[in-house]
């Protein structure tokens, strides 16, 4: 996941969304479960029933503005 870009991903004191889709065929929602848990200040978003180029459609284009408005607010907020 995230290949050589994960080392700095996994310091990066930034807040971190992630959004994925649950039937994702390059990874598994428990692999990126277990690496955020280990991030500071990163969430996970799992979207049911979407497949990894499904998240690039506009299909989905509702619910992933929805998951980065609601990131959006609880960083803002603490």
């Amino acid at each position: 996941m995230f290949g050589s870009h994960f080392e700095a991903i996994m310091k990066s004191v930034k807040p971190k969304l992630f959004i994925m889709g649950s039937e994702d065929e390059f990874t598994s929602t428990k692999q990126l479960e277990s690496r955020v848990k280990d991030m500071k200040c990163a969430r996970a978003e799992i979207l049911a029933n979407v497949n990894h180029f499904g998240l690039e459609s506009t299909v989905y284009a509702e619910q992933v503005s929805d998951s980065i408005i609601k990131f959006i607010r609880m960083v803002e907020t603490g």
